[in-house]
């Protein structure tokens, strides 16, 4: 039967690391796709459960000549895994695009849920969760490529994304926010209708949500 626990949202974010064997001399081991999946599915089986991805998560920064075998090796592992594991919406950094664009296109198909909206034919997308329906939509950097496109002014799509959401019938509008904290600040006191942001550029893990205008954010 489905489960009928509370609704969740579970963020991936700055994934970080390297496959192992790595060659450390000492113990680092402080996570793992593995450990992810088992997380995710255990929250599956407690209630509606969505996966959200913002912000970096194949590379850290463009590889050195040296390391692209290994770097692009472990984007493939890393997709591999995000496939695997069943993801509902995707803001994308600018640093995914760091091997091309043919390299990230050939890691994720069509059905891959970008939900970057400030690019030309962007969209968000509503989440059913249970008996909640969640607008999700991402926002990347002005004038940055990213998977889905060259980006355009965020605060001005945005707005027009969380109408367009809230007529589809979303209870709850969530902002992914691939962007530096200051643009994400900025955008969130000037954008009217979401409910909460997530930073997903050099997060911090935080004891307290921050607010933004009329909103938060995590």
């Amino acid at each position: 039967p489905a489960p009928q626990g509370p609704p969740r949202l579970l963020v991936l974010s700055a994934q970080i690391g390297y496959i192992e064997p790595c060659g450390c001399t000492v113990d680092l081991l402080l996570g793992g796709i593995d450990r992810v999946k088992t997380v995710i599915d255990a929250e599956r089986r407690e209630g509606p459960t969505a996966v959200l991805v913002v912000g970096p998560h194949l590379f850290e920064r463009a590889p050195e000549a040296h390391m692209v075998g290994q770097e692009e090796a472990k984007a493939k592992l890393i997709a591999r895994g995000l496939r695997a594991i069943g993801v509902d919406a995707v803001a994308p950094s600018p640093i995914e695009l760091a091997r091309g664009r043919p390299f990230y296109a050939a890691l994720f198909d069509a059905d891959w849920p970008d939900v970057t909206a400030n690019v030309a034919g962007g969209t968000g997308r509503v989440i059913e969760l249970g008996a909640l329906r969640v607008g999700v939509f991402g926002l990347a950097p002005s004038g940055a490529e990213v998977p889905a496109g060259t980006t355009s002014d965020p605060i001005g799509a945005a707005s027009a994304e969380v109408i367009r959401l809230r007529a589809a019938g979303a209870q709850v509008v969530i902002g992914l926010g691939a962007l530096p904290r200051a643009e994400l600040r900025a955008a969130a006191r000037a954008i009217a209708g979401v409910d909460l942001w997530v930073l997903g550029d050099h997060p911090e893990e935080a004891a307290q949500a921050s607010p933004a205008g009329e909103s938060y954010i995590i």
